[in-house]
């Protein structure tokens, strides 16, 4: 994180041949998965002058409909974004939080947009959200 907003540290790629849209330094939109997970769980404080930034590049429609959404993520603690970098790219995200239940790092996974669920209620979903509490609580976070 920084003030800029999530900014890609780390990129592992199965496929060289598939251009996400990103890579290392890319800063992150708020419509993106990431995007999305920091502005459910990053501190009021430190996200002010990003998510006015990213607030000032949406319609009010649409701030209405991503403050809806992130609501569900605080809940499900897993964010959805489809095509928010790159046309036929979509991507899964969840938070990495720590002991005291802070965001720590956001994780994605990134595929073309027939490959990535759209909820956590498929077999992906489920499975990221598994891995997302196992690296969580190796941080000392308790469900």
């Amino acid at each position: 994180w920084t003030e800029k907003g999530p900014i890609v540290i780390r990129l592992y790629n199965n496929n060289p041949g598939f251009n996400i849209g990103v890579r290392i330094g890319t800063y992150l939109p708020g419509t993106s998965s990431v995007g999305k997970i920091f502005l459910a769980f990053q501190d009021e404080q430190r996200l002010k002058k990003w998510k006015e930034e990213e607030w000032g590049k949406l319609a009010p429609s649409e701030r209405e409909e991503l403050e809806k959404e992130i609501e569900q993520i605080r809940g499900k603690k897993i964010a959805f974004s489809h095509e928010p970098i790159v046309r036929s790219v979509s991507s899964i995200a969840f938070p990495v939080l720590n002991f005291q239940g802070k965001i720590a790092a956001a994780v994605a996974v990134v595929g073309f947009k027939d490959q990535i669920p759209m909820d956590e209620n498929s077999e992906l979903g489920q499975y990221i959200l598994d891995i997302s509490k196992r690296i969580s609580a190796s941080l000392g976070y308790q469900m």
